[in-house]
């Protein structure tokens, strides 16, 4: 990784994602090491990347690329939120978007509670449900597939397809949810090392139930609540509901071209993508409802695809790019 004039169950590193994010960010005011207050405001910085975008979800198995993830740092689906890491690859407890703690070892007992200006992009408030919606995909609660040697389902049901795995949130039950609908708590059956890496934010809850023909978040929530624990001995018909919100998630976010469905745009985090070209370029600009600490400087972020490393240090030279991070 080149920088012009300067020198957790995922399959693609978090570490390695972060990085380039928080590089990105470099000029961002934060309550961590990724940036300075003597930062210089606004302005573009432009990155080039390898790979073109495909997906607003980098969760899923077939979404689970360098650039993608690195978006999904920028605007929340991938990693920040309750924390993040920065450009020491230190964990930073991000206390201005949440905040989050241990409340015992013996059970693990972890509680979330959001901040009440914490909105999506769109406007919309973040809650507890769409904590619930990120517990129920991380944790394969739900599911009771068993698989053969090459991962394919061979009988039962798999209703959230993620690119890493559900260890160690598998052992939760359905969260405690408390504090007027903006607190979850997690115990834990056994314990579970890296629970501070555990982030209960991912797709906005408010789209998700919208796809899945439910008339809000909280009603979701209430099914989520109402269905049993998923048992690969005993499996039963999976729920036609939760089936449509699980396919929206896996696959509803891959995308061709710049969606026509704004749905998909909606963020969490400092930034949203504002324009796409494939082939060429990515362009991310400020979310205004963005009340977290990694609070940007930049007015504009840019990914441009370059796959030729030796282009993108041509592109670096000429003052084309700001940062390069060609394929070793």
């Amino acid at each position: 990784m080149h920088i012009k004039g300067r020198k957790v169950r995922y399959a693609v590193s978090a570490v390695a994602v972060a990085g380039v994010a928080a590089l990105a960010l470099s000029a961002c005011t934060t309550s961590g090491s990724t940036g300075t207050s003597t930062a210089a405001k606004g302005g573009t910085v432009t990155v080039a990347v390898v790979n073109d975008f495909t997906s607003f979800n980098s969760q899923t198995p077939q979404g689970n690329l360098d650039t993608n993830g690195q978006v999904g740092y920028l605007d929340g689906s991938y990693g920040t939120g309750f924390q993040y890491i920065d450009n020491n690859y230190k964990i930073v407890h991000d206390d201005k978007f949440g905040k989050f703690e241990k409340l015992s070892d013996d059970p693990l007992t972890v509680k979330y509670t959001l901040n009440k200006d914490d909105k999506w992009s769109d406007g919309q408030p973040v809650t507890a449900d769409d904590m619930i919606l990120a517990w129920a995909i991380a944790s394969g609660h739900y599911d009771s597939a068993k698989f053969d040697d090459n991962g394919n389902v061979t009988s039962g049901t798999q209703y959230f397809s993620i690119a890493g795995s559900t260890a160690g949130v598998d052992s939760t039950d359905f969260p405690e949810v408390g504090d007027n609908n903006t607190s979850i708590t997690l115990k834990y059956a056994t314990p579970y090392v890296d629970w501070e890496l555990v982030n209960p934010i991912a797709q906005p809850a408010h789209i998700v139930a919208k796809k899945a023909g439910l008339s809000s978040a909280a009603d979701l929530t209430k099914l989520l609540k109402t269905l049993p624990k998923g048992n690969p001995a005993a499996p039963v018909a999976p729920n036609a509901t939760l089936k449509k919100a699980a396919d929206f998630v896996n696959t509803g976010y891959d995308v061709t071209a710049f969606p026509t469905d704004k749905d998909l745009l909606v963020s969490s985090g400092p930034f949203v993508v504002s324009s796409w070209t494939p082939g060429q370029s990515l362009t991310m600009t400020q979310n205004k409802y963005y009340a977290g600490g990694l609070k940007p400087n930049v007015d504009k972020i840019v990914f441009r695809i370059i796959p030729d490393a030796n282009a993108q240090v041509t592109a670096l030279q000429n003052g084309e790019v700001d940062i390069i991070n060609p394929q070793a």
